[in-house]
């Protein structure tokens, strides 16, 4: 790295933080104190105003007015921000991420020219890689939405017993509960779909000579739940759970507004929250068994009671 690529390089690292000591700017720049204090002279040279504070927390501090030209980003630097953003949006859970989401993408928007490909490792836990054909079917999927190239998939339902020939631009990749989901606009039923990346279901991916125009008013969290898969009406739970159980219960993350309401029984406390994912309250409900008690609403809790009765009798 050059003096001149070094004075930019202190100068971002100066716009991102407070003060910054001449140690950790060396550090960071791979050079000497001494170097910092002539790159900061030239700085100043140039226009930029950088204050300097003596003492055990010293250092330099940039202008808070001062504006910096974004320098050019490499193709790993803009794939990372791809990748921040794709996870941003299959982990929401705390408030500013939609803000951090909608601040990336008007970044990434920006980038102009191709990005090179390459070979992209998928894992779903414990930095295990998945099967060789689900990674193919990522990585094709990957490509066609970086070219914006329509692709062809042979796609089975879940509950489907045949496969079925279906046209999909290609929006984003989600990953959620280990399992990796594509989202894009359906051509047969003209509306956004999430598609399960599975071997089962996709038997094969392929991309067309078909090209498509991407929506600048897509925003992928438009199209999914807070915390279903798919977008789906919220609904409100009362349930009642067991005073031995009540620390293991206050740790799951049970849905939007929980708050507890004043009890009947002893020993037995009663909360109240909202979802819009009810397999994933089921789930919960069950690791929990005989310490707690789906009160409303009535629809699914007889859903609820229903599957557990069906188990039963599978083991009769």
């Amino acid at each position: 790295m050059n003096r001149t690529a070094k004075c930019i390089q202190m100068l971002i690292l100066l716009k991102n933080k407070n003060i910054v000591s001449i140690e950790e700017l060396a550090q960071k720049l791979n050079t000497n104190p001494r170097n910092i204090r002539e790159y900061k002279k030239e700085l100043v040279e140039a226009g930029y105003t950088i204050h300097s504070y003596r003492g055990s927390n010293g250092g330099y501090q940039l202008d808070h007015r001062a504006r910096l030209i974004l320098p050019q980003l490499t193709n790993e630097e803009i794939h990372a921000l791809i990748h921040v953003n794709e996870y941003l949006q299959a982990n929401l859970s705390l408030s500013w991420e939609k803000n951090a989401i909608q601040g990336l993408e008007k970044i990434i928007a920006q980038i102009n020219g191709d990005l090179r490909e390459q070979e992209w490792l998928f894992v779903y836990h414990n930095g295990k890689p998945i099967s060789k054909k689900v990674s193919k079917l990522l990585y094709t999927i990957r490509k066609a939405i970086y070219s914006s190239n329509t692709l062809e998939m042979d796609y089975q339902a879940i509950h489907a017993t045949t496969s079925k020939k279906r046209f999909v631009d290609p929006y984003a990749l989600i990953l959620k509960d280990r399992y990796w989901y594509l989202c894009g606009y359906d051509h047969t039923h003209c509306e956004y779909r999430t598609y399960r990346v599975s071997e089962q279901r996709m038997h094969s991916v392929e991309p067309t000579f078909q090209y498509f125009t991407r929506d600048k008013q897509f925003h992928l969290t438009d199209h999914i739940g807070q915390r279903a898969l798919v977008e789906q009406q919220m609904v409100h739970y009362v349930v009642e759970i067991n005073e031995d159980k009540l620390r293991p219960f206050l740790e799951i993350e049970w849905g939007e507004n929980l708050i507890e309401i004043e009890p009947i029984r002893s020993n037995w406390h009663r909360f109240a929250f909202d979802s819009d994912d009810e397999e994933e309250v089921f789930k919960q409900l069950y690791k929990l068994q005989n310490q707690i008690r789906l009160l409303e609403p009535e629809k699914n809790k007889q859903k609820y009671l229903k599957g557990l009765k069906d188990i039963l009798e599978n083991y009769n």
